[in-house]
């Protein structure tokens, strides 16, 4: 009884989003049940039903053309499920995808009427001790504000006050600031000292100035993302998040939560393999506990570590169900509140 199911798809390099769903999406297990009930009509079934639309979460709108969003017209629920999940990103990229995503996934809900179904994580609770409610209060939240929390210890910060929009103002101030400090003669010097060392050290001319200049571009580069990783990190740890990951993603909560659309977050722990579906252990790409299967596959017998160590996964499957879940809750009581 589902009526269209949109599905925003980075386009890929000289490719197309439908090209990428219908070849690697629609080609992958979980499919496999609509394969058996429709066989020759699989494609054809799943064609009706799911759109492809090019965009990107990084862009205004998710960068969906104005010829697509008049499609989306009428739309019920918006699931954003894009995210950084790298723990020390450049500040500048966890924003763009962090933070900039989830007001973009606003915007889109507020253009097609939409309700917001958010995926964040359930460790945006940062550097606490004991049980943390899911009851709390979402805008103006930050660890610290709590109590005595993380190792090392760190003191509450009770009297500060926190929002989203001076945080992200601060943020991009000290982006630009690194930016221009890129640009500062000494540290102009610097990267041709370093670009000169390391064509030396690789046996090229030093006079080749093409060579050189791409050198020193590549130094300023590196410079400037170890800049904006540790501006990240120290801001998070300030504020009781032990990193940009999770720091950004309670920014990107923090946004939807203060907006004027209806809107419900999940926050899944470490997403893992299938309990059940489509077949236990099913996984794609390399998750945080594939290096101990890995290892194990490997004859390491035993895995030192700490007694009370808490290994906090949960099945895809299980995450995956529970959004359904929660997207139909948010819709039914969005339909009861319009009733009365």
């Amino acid at each position: 009884e589902v009526g269209k199911v949109f599905v925003v798809v980075r386009p890929g390099t000289g490719g197309t989003a439908e090209a990428r769903f219908f070849g690697k999406v629609a080609a992958s297990r979980p499919f496999d049940p609509l394969r058996a009930r429709h066989g020759d009509g699989f494609e054809a079934f799943l064609r009706e039903k799911c759109v492809p639309i090019a965009g990107d979460v990084t862009d205004p709108l998710f960068g969906i053309s104005e010829a697509d969003l008049a499609r989306l017209d009428g739309l019920d629920l918006v699931v954003n499920s894009a995210g950084l999940v790298d723990f020390d990103p450049s500040l500048e990229l966890a924003l763009g995808v962090n933070v900039e995503g989830a007001l973009s996934a606003v915007e889109l809900c507020r253009r097609t009427g939409a309700a917001l179904l958010h995926v964040s994580t359930c460790y945006v609770a940062g550097n606490r001790d004991g049980v943390v409610y899911e009851d709390e209060a979402v805008e103006g939240y930050f660890p610290r504000k709590e109590g005595v929390v993380g190792r090392p210890k760190q003191p509450a910060l009770s009297g500060e006050g926190f929002s989203v929009e001076a945080e992200l103002a601060d943020c991009r101030k000290r982006i630009e600031e690194i930016r221009q400090r890129a640009e500062d003669r000494v540290q102009l010097s610097l990267f041709r000292q370093r670009a000169t060392e390391r064509l030396r050290d690789e046996g090229r001319a030093e006079g080749d100035e093409k060579a050189l200049r791409l050198a020193i571009g590549r130094e300023k580069r590196v410079w400037v993302t170890a800049e904006l990783v540790k501006a990240g990190m120290d801001r998070a740890r300030h504020w009781g998040w032990p990193n940009t990951y999770t720091y950004t993603k309670s920014l990107g909560e923090q946004a939807i939560a203060r907006s004027d659309v209806d809107w419900a977050l999940v926050r899944p722990s470490i997403v893992e393999s299938a309990l059940r579906f489509p077949f236990p252990g099913w996984n794609e790409g390399f998750t945080t506990s594939a290096p101990l299967a890995w290892m194990a596959l490997r004859g390491h017998r035993s895995f030192p570590a700490a007694e009370k160590a808490i290994l906090d996964v949960v099945p895809v499957d299980l995450v995956a169900a529970g959004i359904l879940a929660a997207g139909a809750e948010l819709l039914e009581r969005r339909a009861l509140r319009k009733e009365h």
